[in-house]
């Protein structure tokens, strides 16, 4: 395995410093042993005020930035932690606008509730959980992708998965979730109701993806 390592950069406004996931204690706390270096400084060029941690990770991530062998699997029991460390960095990326308090009862929720009521599968990248999407029926309960392979075409690959299992899907998404509602606009999901998320009290918008159209062969 190489022992280069990866570099991930987190770009912070400044009305989103006082979120203690994307503060420099928080980050080392969320990462643990796979944070090599951690450093911080303005952003010269974007928003006034802007600000950027660079985290630089140690090199077990590389086994599956460009993995030989990937499947999607059944969510195991063992899996947990990982599921959870992707959760946990996903969320911190796609929902800067959510409170340490809910994130951490969210956290609890996801290992106690969710994951056992939903049937999840991951997206297993040299034997490391590298995503998952949990569903309950048709509905999306949750899609994550580690923040570090965004833009691999994981997520569409699991909403593929998912869509070949269920037919037609439905997902809520944050209307603050800029991330989330470009990834599902271009999987072909569409708007069919907008809401407000009880527990946050924030805005959110529910999307359908219609079943694929039987396809039609000649004979």
């Amino acid at each position: 395995m190489s022992s280069d390592p990866v570099e991930w950069c987190l770009f912070v406004q400044p009305q989103r410093m006082g979120r203690s996931t994307l503060c420099g204690a928080g980050i080392r706390q969320q990462c643990g042993s796979r944070l090599r270096s951690l450093s911080f400084a303005p952003v010269e060029r974007g928003p006034v005020g802007a600000t950027a941690w660079t985290a630089t990770f140690r090199d077990w991530r590389r086994s599956y930035l460009h993995a030989s062998r990937t499947m999607i699997r059944k969510y195991r029991p063992e899996d947990l932690a990982a599921v959870l460390t992707v959760w946990a960095d996903a969320s911190a990326v796609g929902h800067p606008f959510l409170t340490d308090e809910f994130l951490a009862l969210e956290r609890g929720n996801v290992e106690q509730v969710h994951l056992p009521s939903a049937e999840t599968w991951v997206w297993d990248a040299n034997g490391r959980v590298a995503g998952f999407i949990a569903l309950v029926d048709k509905e999306v309960g949750g899609l994550f992708v580690d923040p570090v392979l965004h833009g691999r075409g994981i997520g569409r690959s699991l909403v593929e998965h998912a869509r070949r299992l269920r037919g037609e899907l439905e997902v809520e998404v944050f209307e603050e979730n800029g991330l989330g509602r470009a990834f599902y606009r271009a999987c072909g999901f569409t708007e069919l109701s907008r809401g407000v998320h009880r527990e946050t009290g924030r805005a959110v918008i529910r999307l359908r993806l219609p079943s694929p159209e039987p396809s039609t062969e000649r004979s």
